[in-house]
């Protein structure tokens, strides 16, 4: 797992290393490698900066308070793919 801290989209930065992880990510798929972004913008920011990078992994907001409740009640089916073998999700995949 590749995990990369960012400010958000304001960051120019921040930006143009996420449009340099978005063709990196491509490559990480085939080695099972996953990527992760903590971002300190909100799920609306976030969103909008993915979609303006191209990133398409994986992005939750576990401060929404049902999330929250949900990881802390031991509900992690909810929150994709964890405690599935990684052959199950390429199965869900299209």
């Amino acid at each position: 797992m590749v995990l990369v801290l960012s400010r958000g989209g304001f960051c120019p930065k921040d930006r143009r290393q996420a449009e340099g992880l978005a063709q990196l990510h491509l490559e990480l798929e085939v080695s099972y490698c996953r990527l992760v972004t903590i971002s300190t913008g909100n799920i609306t920011q976030t969103n909008e900066y993915r979609t303006g990078v191209g990133a398409h992994w994986p992005d939750w907001d576990i401060t929404r308070p049902e999330l929250k409740a949900a990881w802390q009640e031991g509900r992690k089916e909810l929150f994709y793919s964890y405690g599935k073998k990684f052959a199950q999700t390429l199965g869900e995949q299209d």
